[in-house]
C-alpha cells in the first residue's frame, strides 16, 4: 500500500507539473528559477489551459474528459492535491536557490 501511495504522488507531480517548463525550461534538473512558488501555481492554475490540473482545483476547464475522483480520494481531496503539488513546486524552487547559493560560494 505504500508504494502504491508513493507511485501515486509521483505520478501526480510529474502529470500536473510538466507544463512548468514552459515558463522555466529546465526546471526538472535545475530547479525554478526565474518565479516564484505563487506565480508557478498560479499558472498551472489559471493561464496553461491544457492540462487537467484546473479541473482538480475546481475551476472548469474539461471536466467532460476527465475522472477526477480516484486520485482526489487517493489524494486527501483537493487540499491534499493542492498540498502535495505546492510541495514539489517549492522544492524546485529551493533547489534552485540552494545551487544558486553553492555556485556564487565556489567562485
Amino acid at each position: 500500500y505504500l508504494i502504491f501511495e508513493i507511485l501515486n504522488l509521483m505520478i501526480v507531480r510529474i502529470l500536473h507539473s510538466n507544463p512548468i517548463s514552459i515558463i522555466e525550461p529546465g526546471f526538472k534538473e535545475q530547479g525554478i528559477k526565474n518565479h516564484s512558488a505563487k506565480e508557478v501555481f498560479d499558472f498551472l492554475r489559471k493561464d496553461y489551459r491544457w492540462s487537467s490540473f484546473p479541473d482538480y482545483v475546481s475551476i472548469k476547464n474539461f471536466p467532460s474528459v476527465t475522472r477526477r475522483n480516484f486520485i482526489l480520494d487517493t489524494m486527501g481531496g483537493e487540499k491534499g492535491l493542492v498540498d502535495n503539488l505546492m510541495d514539489w513546486i517549492l522544492y524546485k524552487r529551493e533547489l534552485a536557490m540552494y545551487e544558486s547559493t553553492l555556485i556564487s560560494q565556489r567562485e
